[in-house]
């Protein structure tokens, strides 16, 4: 199973500061992903469990760090909980986000764009 969501972000509202974000901010970004998820998700089904993998796709292809836009991430899974895609966002129900560059996309205006791939529910670890 493979299912994905892809929902663009205003890059005022894209957390990338390693947990330094101001409180505002995190609520303006948990309240665009509460009016937004619910709309872009109605078209996944139910899992229950999943594993996260979240491409990150900019304007530009400059520098950057794809794991620091966990933050970012997290209200989105959190609303996939809402969405009763996901049972619980603990670690017995899904194993990431993992986040990665995805690529470049020059008509993303002041925005960027996370891809969420939902697939089954795996560790991944070897041992």
């Amino acid at each position: 199973m493979m299912q994905t969501l892809a929902v663009t972000i205003p890059n005022q509202l894209v957390i990338s500061s390693n947990r330094q974000a101001h409180v505002w901010l995190r609520k303006k970004l948990k309240d665009y992903c509460a009016q937004t998820i619910p709309y872009l998700a109605r078209s996944l089904d139910p899992v229950g469990k999943a594993t996260i993998h979240v491409g990150v796709t900019k304007r530009t292809n400059n520098r950057y760090d794809p794991v620091n836009l966990t933050d970012t991430a997290k209200p989105m899974v959190d609303q996939l909980v809402k969405a009763a895609i996901l049972d619980e966002d603990d670690h017995r129900h899904v194993f990431g986000p993992w986040l990665y560059h995805k690529g470049t996309d020059k008509k993303l205006l002041d925005a960027t764009r996370f891809t969420l791939i939902l697939t089954d529910y795996s560790t991944g670890t070897p041992f």
